[in-house]
C-alpha cells in the first residue's frame, strides 16, 4: 500500500447501549504521522485505539482507511500493530519466538525466522531468550516483547496504549529511539501516554481526550 490514510468520522460509541464513552470523535492519520492523544483516567482514550485498531465497532459513524470501511477490509488487521497497556494480556504461546511469530503465521507471512529475527534486534531481546516463557521476563522485557510480535509483520499503523508504564528511565528512553525511527520508516504511530516528555517533539498531531470529546491541541 503506497498511500496510507486512516479516517474516523463523528465516530460514537458506547457499551451495551449505555451513556456514550465517544462523542463524534474526527481524526485522520496518514503515513509518518506521529499522533500523541492525551486525557485524564477514564475519558475513553483506550476505547479510542480498540476502535482504531478494529476491536470495537462504533455506535455512530465511519472508520475507514484510505476511503474505505475498515470493516470490509479483510487484511486491516495486517496494517496495524496494537499493543494493550498491559503487555501480559495479549501473550498467547509458550516461547518468546512463537510469541514474536504468532501473527506472522497466523497471517500466513513468509520469512517467519527473518521476520522474528529482525523484530527482536530492533526490540533489543537476545535470542538466548527466545526459548524462555514470555511470563519469565521482567516488566521491562515483556513490553519490548509485545512491541516485537507487532512490529514482526511490518503494519503500516503502530498503536500503542501507555507504552512507557513499568520501564526505567533507560527502558523510556530506548523505546523513544524505537518511535523516531519507527516514524522515520514512512510508517504512522498512534499513542496514548502520560509520559508526554518523551513523545512530545515526535508528535506532529495532539489531541485531548476529555468526557469522551477529543479536540486538537497546539502543544502540552
Amino acid at each position: 500500500m503506497g498511500i496510507f490514510q486512516l479516517e474516523l468520522q463523528d465516530v460514537s460509541f458506547s457499551y451495551d447501549n449505555s451513556k456514550l464513552i465517544l462523542h463524534e470523535i474526527n481524526m485522520v492519520i496518514e503515513s509518518q504521522d506521529f499522533v500523541l492523544i492525551t486525557g485524564q483516567n477514564g475519558a475513553g482514550k483506550s476505547t479510542l485505539l480498540r476502535l482504531i485498531s478494529g476491536i470495537l465497532k462504533p455506535k455512530s459513524g465511519t472508520v475507514k482507511i484510505n476511503g474505505r470501511s475498515i470493516y470490509r477490509q479483510k487484511d486491516y488487521f495486517k496494517m496495524i500493530g496494537f499493543v494493550m497497556q498491559y503487555a501480559e494480556d495479549s501473550f498467547c504461546c509458550d516461547t518468546v519466538f512463537d510469541e514474536i511469530a504468532f501473527a506472522s503465521r497466523n497471517f500466513g507471512l513468509d520469512r517467519i525466522e527473518e521476520r522474528v529475527q529482525n523484530a527482536a534486534r530492533i526490540m533489543g531481546i537476545d535470542q538466548e531468550a527466545f526459548s524462555k516463557s514470555p511470563y519469565d521476563l521482567s516488566n521491562g522485557e515483556m513490553r519490548r516483547l509485545a512491541i516485537a510480535s507487532v512490529i514482526a509483520h511490518d503494519p503500516f499503523l503502530l498503536v500503542l496504549d501507555e507504552p512507557f508504564v513499568g520501564l526505567d528511565k533507560a527502558g523510556k528512553q530506548f523505546l523513544r529511539k524505537v518511535l523516531e525511527n519507527w516514524k522515520k520508516n514512512n510508517r504512522a504511530t498512534v499513542v496514548v501516554s502520560h509520559q508526554l516528555k518523551y513523545l512530545t517533539d515526535l508528535a506532529n498531531k495532539i489531541f485531548n481526550l476529555q468526557s469522551g470529546r477529543l479536540s486538537k491541541v497546539d502543544s502540552v
